[in-house]
């Protein structure tokens, strides 16, 4: 049913996916500059403010310690938030792994607005630099996505499977809005991860090793909870007890690679363990304080289906990948209990925090760098769509519910940048309040239902 060819020829040679990545570029392009968010200073806020701070800290300002921010207090371009760590000390909430992400881009503002700007690493140039980060990165992820697809699936299915996750589901607006935020570069961190991983289990070497451990600990770095991710190497090509001992046995053989990736993770992650070393007297700091996961008080249902935020209430064409694992079994088995796995594993963990919604927020933002696994299984299903011999009625109901959600998608976008769909208090009525509107409804603010943040931050149920 799948064919399987070499990784190495994967995206070269097939002219489809390349011309499909080719327009995708081009509307996420044409959507980032029409949205514009660095013209009106909307790109360093929020999570952001504390993803970036570490690059003006160390380059402009000199002081990690961002003693600096008593002196710049009165100056409204220039955003920090730090937390009080036990010792006295600020120290930022987030990692840095996005920081090294935006470092190159930092550096080609900062020379630009030395000359031409206010290089406070606040001024638009450092806005519009940062963010373009987002089209960049999203662009590499789907050419890992494609290239792992490739493998398996034909060109029509790798690049219809593309184009569909690409625009129709809400990693178009991190990729075009909030592309600074750290679900773009985890959507590529998790593409590159699968992509380097397969070339590790064929074939392992020093090389494919050391990519391997760079790619896991910048994972690690950019999103701590991301780890997850390990469960699809640990667990691929399990379907039971037997073939369980088999991985295992593999894996001890192969323990001195295991080895070497561990000290490359290592070696990236140190200056984030060095700092917390620094700044609050330990190797290990949890930066979240008041802030928890309830693992015994879970909201995957909501997580899933709620009118708030609820995954397949917003990007309702991920149900084509759910339906696609049921295809894995016959002839790609060896990715059905990892992905199950892993699936199950990463929405508990994700829908356990106390902020399950995520804050402001289009969709299940949390759960976007999983598309880059979830898209085998979605190809699986176009594949079984499309060329295994199905009736030309369903191919056609398929292809206008995949037009359909697209759409949706891309409107609800607009919606989302008006606020027409809101950041944080929809509910049912709400939304089909809104449904298909451009305009807000008169009683829109009778509407509308915010969360209980303080409940949900002590873990206990909203009313």
């Amino acid at each position: 049913m799948f064919k399987r060819v070499q990784i190495f020829q994967s995206l070269a040679n097939n002219m489809l996916p390349k011309l499909t990545i080719l327009v995708i570029g081009s509307v996420w392009l044409y959507s980032f500059l029409s949205i514009a968010k660095w013209e009106t200073k909307e790109v360093i806020q929020q999570d952001v403010i504390s993803y970036y701070s570490y690059l003006p800290a160390a380059f402009i300002y000199n002081d990690l310690t961002f003693q600096f921010d008593d002196e710049i207090i009165g100056d409204k371009e220039i955003r920090i938030w730090s937390n009080i760590a036990p010792n006295g000390n600020r120290v930022q909430k987030m990692t840095m792994g996005l920081s090294i992400f935006y470092l190159p881009l930092f550096l080609v503002a900062h020379i630009y607005a030395s000359f031409f700007d206010n290089p406070s690493g606040y001024s638009w140039p450092y806005e519009f630099m940062i963010s373009l980060g987002g089209l960049v990165y999203g662009i590499l992820g789907l050419i890992y996505v494609a290239s792992v697809l490739l493998r398996y699936f034909s060109q029509f299915v790798a690049s219809v499977s593309v184009f569909v996750i690409a625009l129709g589901t809400n990693l178009f607006y991190y990729v075009v809005a909030d592309g600074c935020m750290s679900h773009v570069y985890s959507f590529f961190l998790f593409a590159a991860f699968i992509y380097h991983f397969l070339i590790w289990n064929e074939s392992p070497s020093k090389k494919s090793t050391i990519i391997l451990g760079l790619i896991f600990g910048l994972i690690c770095l950019v999103r701590p909870s991301n780890a997850v991710i390990m469960l699809i190497p640990v667990l691929y090509s399990v379907t039971g007890l037997d073939s369980l001992r088999a991985r295992l046995s593999l894996i001890w053989n192969r323990r001195s690679y295991i080895l070497l990736a561990a000290i490359i993770f290592l070696i990236i992650v140190s200056p984030q363990l060095i700092y917390w070393k620094i700044i609050t007297g330990s190797w290990f700091y949890y930066s979240y304080p008041n802030e928890s996961f309830y693992f015994l008080n879970s909201h995957i249902y909501e997580g899933l289906f709620s009118f708030r935020k609820g995954w397949l209430v917003y990007t309702p064409v991920m149900i084509f990948s759910l339906a696609g694992l049921l295809l894995l079994r016959s002839n790609l088995s060896d990715y059905l209990f990892p992905l199950i796995a892993f699936l199950a594993v990463n929405l508990f963990v994700v829908f356990s925090w106390w902020c399950w919604w995520y804050g402001g927020s289009f969709g299940a933002r949390a759960l976007i760098e999983t598309y880059a696994i979830l898209a085998i299984p979605f190809a699986a299903f176009f594949h079984w769509t499309f060329e295994y011999g199905r009736k030309l009625l369903s191919r056609a109901l398929i292809t206008v519910m995949l037009i359909g959600f697209i759409y949706l998608n891309l409107f609800q976008t607009k919606q989302y940048l008006s606020s027409l769909i809101h950041w944080d208090s929809m509910n049912s009525k709400t939304y089909w309040a809104v449904f298909g509107r451009k305009t807000f409804p008169e009683n829109y603010g009778e509407l509308i239902q915010p969360p209980d943040y303080e409940k949900s931050r002590k873990g206990e149920d909203e009313d």
